[in-house]
């Protein structure tokens, strides 16, 4: 009968944590080096939420500004058009409504253009927005 040999290799496959910290010896809590990366990430990563939040905040802001323009030339485009056709003749005019100015003139012989511009400051610039309708000859 034959005796079996049994072996005792140490598998390498299995490390443990305080053979794998490079030598260290502790592996409790973290380097100085690790935790300033770590807050240098969540600093730009904050950094550029913010940037992203106050994009948002400025496009609602001017588009907010562009809808009540739209929505005062709108009004004052379909008052005129309902006058009528022999009412608008080569007429022009100067409104306001919530301290917003705009001027609006008639031009035309057969088919009448109403256009009306309202100036607005955007980023420190003015700019002027044309609204148009026609009115035609009945």
């Amino acid at each position: 009968m034959r005796a079996q040999k049994t072996s005792t290799v140490k598998s390498s496959a299995r490390v443990t944590a305080r053979e794998f910290s490079l030598g260290r010896g502790d592996t409790r809590g973290l380097s100085l080096i690790e935790v300033l990366v770590a807050l240098t990430v969540f600093s730009v990563s904050v950094l550029g939420l913010a940037k992203v939040g106050l994009t948002t905040s400025q496009s609602l802001r001017h588009g907010r500004g562009y809808m009540d323009e739209w929505t005062i030339a709108q009004t004052k485009l379909d008052s005129l058009k309902a006058l009528g056709w022999e009412a608008l003749e080569d007429e022009a005019g100067t409104d306001g409504v919530d301290g917003k100015e705009y001027n609006w003139s008639v031009h035309g012989e057969n088919l009448r253009r109403i256009v009306l511009t309202i100036p607005r400051r955007v980023g420190g610039r003015v700019v002027v927005d044309t609204f148009s309708t026609y009115v035609a000859k009945p």
